[in-house]
């Protein structure tokens, strides 16, 4: 008659052995699941709100001092990279947020450098050229360390960084109209000098501009010389107004779902219809309802969410947000206490900002926003929608 084996009596041995082939297999199954975890990259949580990344400061990247027998204190001037009124741009095909910057007499280097959203990392993407103050062009052929302002944008369709204007790193500061583009496959710098159609005058420094998607075209507002637009296929700029509204502490953003290029700062608000048939005089929406804590700091950080059809603007200090709705020229606000930023770099008192610029920017692929707010603080993400779940 057939009986159960399970149920049939064990030896004492027979019974030791299975419990230690039972205890053996649940330990390698613990350990090899602890070590799965230990190798996968860390991630940014799904709840809303800021969230701080650990160690994930920009600063513990730099070269060091005297880096290749140059004579320069890189490691000890390179928060100038932040400081220094510079911007970054969110390379969206990779997922990282490229910042570059520097100039006057803040800080001498022209590397790039990145933060990766896949390993919540940063990375030197390359190495300093030779220091050479005052001059547009090192000695390699790159352009020379600048304060870039709102200057930097990312051509997505090219994939390529595109700087305009700024100051070079030159102790009595010179200011610059020079276009470079930088593609980011092989980090490969050109200086674009468009021959036709004009450029935008930087004399003054402290122009903005953004990329638009839709038409493809870098949109560079410019505080002496008007709106412009600059077509890199064509490497043309074509001024569509000759308005000079702006002040030194603006910043700017394309919100694509009304076809806007809007600035927000120095207690302003300018909009520049970008649509095909639309004229390109800028109005003045500076009465927006709500906007005050953000337009009144200086180039406050600002990004288009496309899952609310929102600008968002963090304004410099603080855990609150600014959600900005151009229908309806307004802004309500949330507030997000754990794990807020600092306040963003600044060389004066506390509470007074060399601005955000592009470092504020969001992530289609990840759905969050990122924030550098200083050099050596540690990067923010900023999530305000629900993670969506495949």
């Amino acid at each position: 008659m057939f009986r159960d084996p399970e149920r049939l009596p064990r030896s004492p041995i027979v019974a030791m052995l299975a419990f230690l082939t039972g205890v053996t297999i649940a330990a390698f199954s613990f350990a090899a699941s602890n070590s799965n975890r230990a190798s996968q990259p860390p991630e940014i949580p799904a709840q809303l709100g800021w969230y701080e990344v650990p160690n994930s400061k920009l600063q513990s990247v730099c070269p060091p001092n005297d880096f290749n027998h140059s004579n320069y204190s890189f490691a000890s001037e390179c928060s100038g990279i932040v400081r220094a009124w510079n911007s970054a741009i969110a390379d969206t095909r990779r997922n990282r947020l490229i910042v570059w910057g520097g100039g006057h007499n803040d800080y001498a280097g022209n590397e790039v450098y990145a933060f990766g959203l896949a390993t919540l990392q940063w990375k030197r993407l390359n190495d300093p050229s030779p220091v050479t103050p005052c001059e547009e062009t090192s000695p390699d052929g790159k352009p020379n360390s600048r304060h870039t302002y709102g200057g930097l944008a990312y051509v997505a369709d090219a994939d390529r960084l595109f700087s305009f204007g700024g100051v070079l790193y030159c102790p009595h500061g010179i200011d610059t109209s020079a276009t470079w583009m930088l593609g980011l496959e092989n980090l490969d710098w050109t200086r674009m000098d468009p021959t036709k159609g004009g450029s935008p005058n930087d004399e003054n420094h402290g122009a903005v501009s953004a990329y638009d998607p839709t038409t493809k075209l870098v949109y560079v507002y410019d505080r002496s010389s008007g709106f412009w637009s600059y077509d890199y296929r064509k490497n043309l700029y074509k001024r569509l107004n000759n308005q000079a509204p702006l002040d030194l502490h603006s910043n700017a953003v394309i919100d694509s779902g009304s076809a806007l290029f809007l600035t927000f700062g120095d207690s302003q608000i300018w909009a520049v219809s970008i649509a095909e048939k639309g004229g390109h005089s800028a109005q003045n929406r500076s009465k927006a309802k709500g906007c005050e804590g953000l337009t009144g700091n200086a180039s406050p950080g600002l990004a288009y969410d496309p899952v609310q059809d929102r600008v968002i603007g963090w304004p410099d200090f603080g855990p609150t947000i600014y959600i900005y709705d151009s229908h309806t020229n307004s802004c309500t606000t949330r507030t997000f206490t754990d794990g807020a930023p600092p306040d963003s770099a600044h060389t004066g008192s506390p509470r007074s900002s060399n601005g955000t610029f592009g470092r504020f920017q969001y992530f289609p692929a990840y759905g969050v926003f990122v924030l550098v707010s200083d050099s050596d603080t540690n990067v923010r993400s900023l999530r305000l929608t629900a993670q969506k779940v495949n």
